[in-house]
């Protein structure tokens, strides 16, 4: 459970550090296949702006 959260938190700080949205969205998948039911991966997940890169 702990890695998911690592992943989705690696994810937000991708995003924060302005990396391709690829690598954020890359980051929040891991975290969403390690904990499948926390459903605010997939929530957060959504809220992203499409990938461009």
């Amino acid at each position: 459970m702990r890695h998911a959260w690592a992943w989705r938190e690696l994810g937000r700080v991708k995003r924060w550090l302005k990396l391709p949205m690829s690598e954020v969205e890359a980051a929040y998948r891991q975290a969403i296949a390690l904990l499948p039911n926390e459903r605010m991966f997939q929530e957060e997940m959504e809220r992203l702006p499409k990938s461009q890169d």
